[in-house]
């Protein structure tokens, strides 16, 4: 079953629209329809049926072209979906006795359409990866700006003695469209085994060439 990633707002803008082109079409075929309600219902369900169709490509396959559309994609992204597609950086600064101050640099790829979201980062190094697990999205009422919490699974390629080669942690992100990024803080597990405090604050800003 398909989960709808975005607000719920664009949800209801969608159920309006589903019930604006069925009364167009009830009221267009009104005459037809009140000597053959077998018709009505052929039509509604042909039309149901390709709205469902068409939502579904373009929420899966189409949906960077939403952005791109005059005032509409505008709208979309600062009212119900951003738009965060494509490649970040993230600075990472853990509270950790060990971790460096200057804090470590993931490059982060993001991806969201109306039906799912993924997130895969990767350390300058190469050594650190992680993806999604799990994650969700609003627009915050009071401040405006959308939030972001996720879990992920995270995989070190050359983990010390005293490390771990998989571990995994939370985050929660708040995104500021004026200023094109996002801050939050994260957790995780990586050196619980030794008492230890991974977490920290997290700055995640769109990637420049």
């Amino acid at each position: 079953m398909f989960k709808v990633i975005i607000s719920k707002g664009l949800v209801k803008i969608l159920s309006l629209l589903l019930a604006f082109l069925i009364m167009t079409l009830v009221a267009w075929r009104s005459e037809v329809y009140l000597g053959d309600l077998w018709q009505l219902l052929k039509e509604l369900m042909w039309l149901f049926n390709g709205y469902i169709f068409i939502v579904l490509v373009v929420g899966n396959y189409l949906w960077h072209f939403v952005y791109r559309l005059p005032f509409f994609g505008r709208k979309i992204s600062e009212n119900f979906a951003p738009n965060i597609n494509g490649t970040w950086n993230a600075i990472v600064y853990s509270k950790d006795k060990d971790a460096p101050q200057k804090g470590v640099v993931l490059t982060v790829d993001f991806k969201l359409t109306l039906f799912s979201f993924s997130m895969i980062s990767k350390s300058d190094n190469k050594d650190l990866s992680s993806h999604l697990i799990s994650s969700e999205i609003w627009k915050d009422e009071k401040s405006g700006k959308f939030i972001i919490t996720y879990s992920f699974e995270a995989t070190v390629a050359r983990p010390s003695q005293t490390d771990v080669g998989k571990f995994y942690g939370s985050a929660r992100v708040k995104y500021d469209s004026k200023e094109d990024r996002f801050i939050g803080c994260y957790w995780t597990n990586r050196a619980y085994q030794q008492s230890r405090q991974t977490a920290g604050d997290i700055e995640i800003v769109r990637y420049k060439k």
